[in-house]
């Protein structure tokens, strides 16, 4: 992951922005949170209308998704994003 992801607030939805670079392709992963649901965007970024895909899942989903033993010891939505944010300092992907 190249950039510091970004916060912006929706009146209700947070929306938090990466950049994230595999294979010499760089990508925009936009994840908006509503309440206890997350929904994933990603996309080309340097490619208009390029590949995107979308996958919303619930919070209670992600908990159980591998690996367990990071993920189920997580208790909301923002502890998840400062998860990532994490990651995406180390330059590490999940």
């Amino acid at each position: 992951m190249l950039e510091a992801p970004q916060l912006l607030n929706f009146s209700n939805k947070d929306i938090i922005s990466f950049v994230i670079e595999q294979d010499n392709q760089k990508y925009l992963l936009n994840v908006t949170i509503e309440q206890d649901t997350m929904t994933f965007n990603i996309s080309e970024q340097d490619k208009l209308g390029g590949l995107s895909y979308t996958n919303k899942i619930s919070f209670e989903e992600i908990k159980k998704k591998e690996p367990k033993q990071i993920f189920s010891v997580l208790n909301s939505c923002q502890e998840f994003i400062d998860y990532l944010k994490a990651l995406s300092e180390l330059k590490k992907y999940l």
